[in-house]
């Protein structure tokens, strides 16, 4: 999982990065999760996946924010899915409540 979800994303600015940068300007927004900074109590796997993903855009944000190329990311919250409720087969819902922040 580690690989693919955080390898494909830190090979992309090395493709990305050089062609927008010779335009002067450009807009790099992956998606990721707010389980990033806020991890469950399960799928440790997962959310480290996207806390370093995560950081890998601050740091990209910070190492692009003179060329004119701004980075940001879209942290979803918790969407319901069939995935999600295998995950508390039991019913008993332990990701409601999860409140996401600003930062």
């Amino acid at each position: 999982m580690y690989s693919i979800k955080v390898g494909s994303f830190a090979r992309l600015p090395r493709i990305l990065v050089p062609q927008v940068t010779k335009s002067g300007w450009g807009r790099v927004i992956p998606i990721s999760s707010g389980k990033a900074t806020q991890p469950f109590r399960f799928m440790p796997d997962y959310v480290a996946t996207k806390a370093a993903m995560v950081n890998m855009i601050v740091s990209l944000a910070k190492e692009l924010a003179e060329s004119g190329i701004t980075v940001n990311t879209i942290s979803l919250g918790i969407i319901v899915t069939p995935a999600l409720k295998i995950l508390s087969p039991d019913g008993s819902k332990s990701w409601v409540g999860y409140k996401l922040r600003r930062y």
